[in-house]
């Protein structure tokens, strides 16, 4: 475990001073995702709003209703199929969903940090996977539940997000060593885009043609024949799917339902209301002002930063190291007063688009100005990815940028990228080296700490309010009493007289409740 060498004691193995940082962090961060699990235990999901849509089609697909014939649905196919098959193994439940989303999201913890360490190290990976647990994960920023990664307000957001994140790592290694399978892997994975959701094959398009232009750039060649390989995975799962539904459906129409996912994505915007709510939700229903809020609150932003490094660097020019060590104390006191009562956190994702745009200009500019081309390393390949992902995924919210709502998965990466690049690029940047970098990475990760706890603390007073009780054994969740404004008692008393009815009866609730329907194991006598 140690040896020794002229009297210096070299650290070998897991207590490497390096590792051992690592692996206390990692802990740390394991820590905090089992405290904040368990404090939102069963309090993930909503009454009334989306989440019974969820439950209500696989529940009626494991009994063998047809897909799109019998039930009708929003997005693609293929997380219903999963979560059918989930439920006729284990038997339908909240809970069976939850744990299989459990399961989904300690594989893309697990992955994210990979990604993040290959591209901004140890130090960048650690706090970006901080903030993803701390801020996204399992938090209740709204009085509407259904915005984490356990009960998701559509179970296609956990599968497409971990699938653009397995295209990432794919396409780093296909970059750089072209086979058939791995082109292969590639087109498949944006195939399974093609039957999820809309802004996942968005995203998984940009990837694609980022690595395909890395391609061009690097090594001069388009790779035609890795192309073809590449379609005929991104097809398969969509003619796959559409041979199923021909069992029940005319060719046509199962290869409609195959495409269903960005199919219905384009045919939505037909319906009038429709159309303006997702208006209201990109911030295209009033363009010029929100370019404007998210223009200044970007440049605050950058002028928040340029101070912690001007201070940095001023502190670290006083002389005296007992002047100095004040400094920084003052300091880090300011840093940590500013950021609970003068920093508006909640509002934190509108400079996300407008961070990721200008270090996308600033690297660019340098590699024109210094003469160079971009660097044929991995590292370089997966933070190019990781940007184009987390930009693509905030493309529903181009200029409605926020970390609540949908935010807890459209703005997951970007806030992680961007916590990466401040922990693990501005010092190599401008050049702080020693105490200065030190005392920079002291002081921001203060001012980030600050607002993960706030929205930390935010999301407890939420989730400690939903004592009201629905449902039983793993039916059971909790929301909001009816003192306080929930419906949650209304909800439960009738669920369970409903399903002391005969089970041939059918049962609609208007405008908007098939929670009702999947608790009390009542059919809708419309397709859902």
């Amino acid at each position: 475990m140690f040896s020794y060498t002229k009297n210096k004691i070299t650290i070998s193995g897991f207590c490497k001073a390096g590792q051992l940082f690592e692996y206390l962090g990692l802990s740390a961060i394991l820590v905090l995702a089992i405290y904040l699990l368990k404090i939102s235990w069963r309090k993930w999901c909503d009454p009334q709003i989306d989440y019974g849509r969820e439950l209500y089609i696989p529940w009626r697909m494991a009994e063998g209703a047809h897909w799109l014939k019998d039930v009708d649905d929003l997005y693609g196919p293929l997380s219903r199929f999963i979560d059918a098959a989930l439920f006729k193994v284990f038997g339908p439940s909240i809970m069976v969903l939850a744990w299989s989303n459990i399961v989904i999201y300690i594989l893309t913890l697990i992955l994210l940090y990979r990604i993040f360490k290959l591209a901004w190290g140890v130090i960048g990976s650690l706090a970006a996977c901080y903030y993803f647990v701390s801020v996204f994960s399992f938090s209740q920023l709204t009085v509407t539940s259904n915005y984490n990664f356990i009960t998701p307000y559509s179970q296609q957001v956990t599968h497409g997000f971990l699938v653009c994140l397995c295209l990432v790592w794919a396409l780093k290694a296909w970059v750089f060593e072209l086979t058939f399978w791995k082109s292969f892997l590639v087109g498949l994975l944006i195939g399974l885009t093609a039957v999820l959701k809309p802004e996942f094959m968005l995203c998984a398009v940009f990837l694609a043609m980022s690595a395909w232009l890395w391609c061009i750039i690097q090594f001069d060649t388009p790779r035609f024949g890795a192309l073809a390989v590449i379609l005929l995975g991104a097809l398969l799962p969509t003619f796959l799917f559409a041979l199923y539904f021909m069992s029940y459906l005319s060719v046509g129409e199962a290869f409609d339902a195959a495409s269903h996912a960005w199919l219905n994505g384009l045919l939505i915007w037909k319906d009038a209301l429709t159309a303006h709510l997702l208006d209201n939700f990109s911030g295209m229903d009033n363009p010029s002002y929100n370019a404007y809020v998210h223009g200044l609150s970007t440049f605050k932003s950058l002028v928040l930063v340029g101070s912690i490094w001007l201070l940095a660097w001023i502190i670290n020019r006083i002389t005296f190291t007992w002047i100095r060590t004040v400094a920084v104390l003052l300091a880090a006191e300011l840093i940590v007063k500013f950021g609970l009562w003068r920093f508006g956190w909640s509002e934190i994702g509108r400079v996300f688009l407008g961070l990721l745009a200008l270090y996308g200009c600033f690297k660019g500019l340098r590699w024109l100005l210094t003469g160079r081309v971009i660097a044929t390393s991995a590292i370089t390949l997966v933070r190019l990815l990781m940007v184009v992902y987390a930009a693509s995924l905030m493309a529903r919210m181009v200029l409605n940028g926020r970390i609540y709502q949908y935010g807890f998965c459209q703005a997951s990466i970007a806030a992680m990228v961007i916590v990466a690049i401040l922990v693990g690029e501005v010092p190599k940047w401008t050049f702080l080296k020693g105490f200065d970098s030190k005392t920079y990475l002291g002081l921001v990760t203060g001012l980030l700490f600050t607002g993960s706890v706030c929205l930390m603390i935010q999301s407890q007073s939420l989730l400690a309010a939903k004592t009201a009780s629905i449902g039983q054994s793993d039916d059971q969740f909790y929301s909001f009493p009816v003192q306080i404004g929930g419906n949650s008692e209304i909800i439960s008393h009738f669920a369970e007289f409903l399903r002391k009815r005969p089970d041939n009866e059918s049962l609609i609730v208007l405008p908007e409740g098939i929670t009702l329907n999947y608790l009390s194991r009542k059919k809708s006598p419309v397709p859902e």
